[in-house]
């Protein structure tokens, strides 16, 4: 009885209208309709010398591969979640969403599993890499990355980042893509309130 459906993945169109006989819109997160999120942190401008990680599942041979990552970054690493001591890294547990996301604007690298750190990496212009938890639930982040023209940054495995071929991120080709994405999504909402 809906008058408009909208879905974050491309995935979710086919679950629609294989399961139920209906038709939706592919459309931005709503945290990304928004472009400025600067009153939520305190300097962005001020980078770190941080590789900031932020893993919804994580695990030791995650935190063995990550480890040289960062060595070869020459930063220090920084996990946002985790509570159990590794030695040689840095935490930042039960920091609330404005320290979370100022780990995120100041970091220099990030590193995630979660699509919401992936989504504030993009609008923070950070370099950063996606490696899911769950390579089955990664539809919302390889249709937004592919979008955006961000798919190289996606890797199934940790194992399998190289630091040496990853090529600078072009953030002013990312946000006109970006723009036009928004552009739509706007659309969409504003014709279905209107209806």
């Amino acid at each position: 009885k809906f008058d408009a459906i909208g879905l974050r993945e491309d995935s979710g169109l086919n679950i629609l209208k294989n399961q139920f006989g209906l038709n939706g819109k592919v459309v931005l997160d709503p945290t990304l309709l928004l472009d400025d999120y600067r009153e939520l942190v305190s300097s962005p401008s001020e980078e770190r010398a941080e590789l900031v990680s932020f893993r919804l599942v994580n695990d030791d041979r995650y935190l063995a591969y990550l480890a040289p990552i960062s060595r070869q970054l020459g930063l220090i690493p920084v996990l946002l979640n985790r509570r159990r001591y590794t030695p040689g890294f840095k935490y930042r547990p039960f920091i609330g969403i404005k320290g979370w996301l100022n780990s995120i604007a100041t970091a220099s690298f990030v590193v995630t599993d979660s699509f919401h750190c992936m989504v504030f990496s993009i609008l923070f212009r950070k370099n950063f890499v996606v490696i899911p938890s769950h390579p089955e639930r990664t539809t919302r982040m390889t249709g937004l990355l592919s979008r955006l023209g961000l798919g190289e940054r996606f890797f199934s495995d940790i194992s399998m980042v190289d630091i040496n071929l990853l090529k600078p991120i072009s953030y002013n080709d990312v946000f006109k893509r970006l723009e036009e994405e928004r552009s739509k999504s706007m659309e969409f909402l504003i014709n279905a309130i209107n209806g």
